[in-house]
């Protein structure tokens, strides 16, 4: 049963959350936007500054069937909100240009007026990468407000020659797609990220090496456990959020070779993936007007989690006590092998107000074509616990216009669309640029395709909609999204 607040307490959340996050940025927009340079010599710089974000989500669930929304929380209506706040502040050295060092330190109250609201808008933010240094704690932990802590960035960067070795929680990016990114195995953002400014931090040693004036080797070696939520390990055991965790599962060996040839930068990579044998290149560079970009990675996954892949009757699944997680393998031991690759493009036009288009296609061999087997993929760990894929289709494509009618007034819209559903998700967004360092954006994420619908064994009492929900088309699964954000820089 999910536990609900007192009646009064409940509908008081929204507008609790709405007044404390606009305080908050009001407070912060008070004063005026600037680093502040703590120590600043020939041989030695400390600078700190940060920022503060507030967010409020808007969610509309129109199509869901009212069971569906009751197990979310939302009683009778079709909607609910959520507010989130966000400050971040960054200390960073430099010394004899030699060290450098970062931390950032993080902490993100949220608020809704339903328990799903962070399940329904999960589509729109990536999952936490694994990591296996405590330093990051949720408190309280409940179903509808939470509060997190953490260090995302700690690292030290030590450079001998033509070397970089960077010890740490540190951000790692190797994939080059605009919306997908199949090369980005370590720690990746959804498609449909709304706040992608800071990428989430791993626990990691990363050795750079110059191998000439356009050619560098990277080495990556990511530590990583399993994430503690509620005291409860993804696969039912117990833990404690202070306790360090390293798993084969969730940690990642890396290479990669990257060289620059005329106006193109390509290369290679390989390595261990969370117990994933993989293999990969890419590709970008411009010609002409157009920047082209390509990625292609191929996973053997050795012995593959999960339920069946091939499973369409969930009749008596229970998601509080039928668990999937990373390593726990399949009873025929059975492996996986797929290919996940994309191809894009941008184009910038010759306009006096700044024109900007883009296009790309998905492959995911990881998907399925039929929406009755998305379930099965949906709730594997590769989906559910790690984030490494969002997708849970065959093949997409999105196409992006961005324009600019005023340097204070940028705005865009990006249609994503799963071809063989089908299904899209519009995405709307402008930006006003309040001053330097303060930015106001409205945005609205907007499904089309069939809603998911519900077969008669639901009307039996105590029944979860889980059990028999009828996935009709992927992105009909998102609610429609709507959000305010408000970003302040110190």
């Amino acid at each position: 049963m999910l536990r609900r607040l007192p009646g009064r307490l409940a509908r008081t959340t929204p507008t609790l959350a709405l007044a404390a996050l606009l305080c908050g940025a009001l407070v912060a927009w008070a004063g005026e936007a600037k680093a502040l340079p703590v120590l600043e010599k020939d041989d030695h710089t400390v600078n700190i500054d940060g920022s503060v974000k507030a967010f409020i989500y808007g969610m509309y669930f129109p199509f869901h069937p009212a069971e569906v929304r009751m197990a979310m929380g939302l009683g009778s209506v079709d909607y609910g909100g959520m507010g989130v706040g966000d400050l971040r502040i960054k200390l960073e050295g430099e010394h004899f240009d030699r060290w450098k060092w970062q931390v950032h330190f993080r902490t993100q109250p949220q608020i809704s007026s339903f328990p799903g609201a962070l399940g329904a808008l999960s589509f729109a933010g990536g999952a936490s990468p694994a990591r296996s240094l405590p330093m990051q704690v949720v408190t309280p932990d409940g179903d509808r407000f939470t509060w997190r802590h953490e260090l995302d960035r700690l690292m030290v960067t030590y450079r001998a020659g033509k070397v970089d070795i960077i010890l740490g929680r540190q951000p790692i990016s190797f994939g080059v797609g605009f919306v997908w990114k199949p090369a980005d195995l370590v720690g990746t953002f959804s498609p449909a990220e709304i706040d992608a400014e800071y990428k989430p931090g791993v626990d990691a040693l990363r050795v750079n090496l110059a191998l000439g004036d356009f050619t560098e080797l990277a080495l990556v070696v990511a530590f990583g456990g399993p994430a503690c939520r509620s005291g409860l390990l993804p696969s039912g055991g117990r833990c404690k959020e202070y306790q360090a965790r390293l798993s084969e599962h969730h940690s990642v060996a890396l290479a990669r070779l990257r060289t620059n040839v005329g106006s193109f930068d390509l290369g290679v990579l390989a390595g261990w993936v969370r117990g994933d044998l993989v293999a990969g290149a890419f590709l970008s560079g411009t010609a002409g007007r157009f920047r082209v970009r390509s990625e292609v990675v191929f996973t053997w996954d050795l012995e593959e989690d999960g339920p069946d892949p091939n499973r369409t009757d969930w009749r008596g699944f229970d998601p509080a006590s039928d668990r999937f997680w990373a390593g726990m393998g399949n009873p025929l031991h059975k492996d996986d092998r797929f290919l996940r690759a994309i191809l894009g493009a941008d184009y910038r036009f010759k306009t006096k107000k700044p024109l900007f288009l883009l296009a790309e296609l998905y492959y995911n061999g990881f998907g399925r074509r039929h929406p009755s087997d998305y379930m099965a993929r949906l709730l594997s760990p590769r989906v559910a616990e790690q984030g490494e894929v969002f997708n849970v289709g065959i093949l997409y494509a999105a196409l992006g216009l961005s324009w600019e009618p005023h340097p204070k007034l940028p705005m865009a819209l990006t249609a994503m669309a799963n071809l063989l559903d089908p299904s899209m998700l519009l995405t709307c967004t402008v930006t006003y640029k309040v001053g330097d360092e303060s930015i106001l954006v409205a945005g609205a994420m907007l499904p089309v395709g069939q809603a998911p619908a519900l077969g008669d064994l639901t009307a039996l009492a105590d029944s979860n909609p889980t059990n028999d929900l009828r996935i009709r088309s992927e992105l009909g699964l998102y609610p429609f999204i709507f959000y305010l954000q408000w970003k302040v820089y110190f």
